[in-house]
């Protein structure tokens, strides 16, 4: 069975381990729930000035809303989703809205726009709630994982270090995590949620350290919630401490 996912890597990178049950559908990357609602730009994939074709399509994507369409009727039947890419800002170009992420910065797309601080990117995320639910509403069940930025992290000798310099996407989404989970959780009817606490961040993570990468165990342990939530149909809880 593949699953879609509308999120970042602390979904999608559970799929890499052996515990897996199942396969990774369509990806939705890079993209903030009110990009995803939003009117569509008119851009050549070929404007796009990225080396890495993955990136291009995420930025590409973003802008022009191929998601759109495909949820309309999407070809699997579950959707797992994060809030991670919410910590990201929007910019507004005319009359649409589109992600502010470091691969549309690298892009050299030659458009106007000007940048919505965090407090109207929230506002907006709540008055357009009722959109965000219809984008998802094709789907037999959307698994929500309830993860947050996490503020500490293991080195290389085991120790369970702080993270420093916290940047303004972390602290925003540190702030108003629960704000957005009880948001989604009281509109999106078909929603069971996973959340796992006690877990980590690591200094050798494939992509970097970081408050949105954690250790393995997590991962692991979000392959093992998946299965229960699709299997019972029930919300899945783990503390780790």
């Amino acid at each position: 069975m593949k699953i879609d996912i509308f999120g970042s890597c602390i979904s999608r990178d559970s799929f890499n381990f052996k515990n897996s049950s199942y396969s990774l559908g369509h990806y939705f990357a890079r993209s903030s729930m009110v990009s995803a609602v939003s009117p569509p730009l008119n851009i050549e994939f070929n404007d796009i000035k990225l080396d890495s074709k993955f990136n291009k399509n995420m930025v590409y994507n973003d802008l022009t809303k191929t998601h759109q369409k495909y949820l309309k009727r999407p070809k699997n039947n579950i959707l797992l989703i994060d809030i991670f890419e919410e910590r990201l800002r929007i910019a507004q170009h005319s009359d649409t809205l589109f992600t502010f992420s470091r691969e549309f910065q690298n892009s050299k797309i030659d458009i106007g726009y000007s940048l919505l601080n965090h407090e109207d990117k929230l506002l907006l995320l709540k008055n357009r709630i009722q959109e965000i639910v219809s984008l998802f509403s094709k789907y037999e069940l959307v698994i929500l994982n309830k993860v947050k930025p996490t503020l500490f992290y293991y080195d290389n000798n085991s120790n369970k270090l702080l993270h420093q310099n916290l940047n303004d996407n972390a602290k925003f989404l540190l702030k108003n995590s629960d704000l957005i989970f009880d948001l989604l959780e009281s509109n999106i009817q078909n929603l069971l949620t996973i959340e796992l606490n006690g877990f980590f961040g690591t200094s050798d993570h494939r992509w970097g350290l970081s408050p949105f990468h954690y250790e393995d165990d997590f991962y692991i342990k979000l392959n093992d919630g998946i299965k229960y939530v699709i299997e019972t149909k029930k919300n899945f809880y783990f503390d780790k401490l």
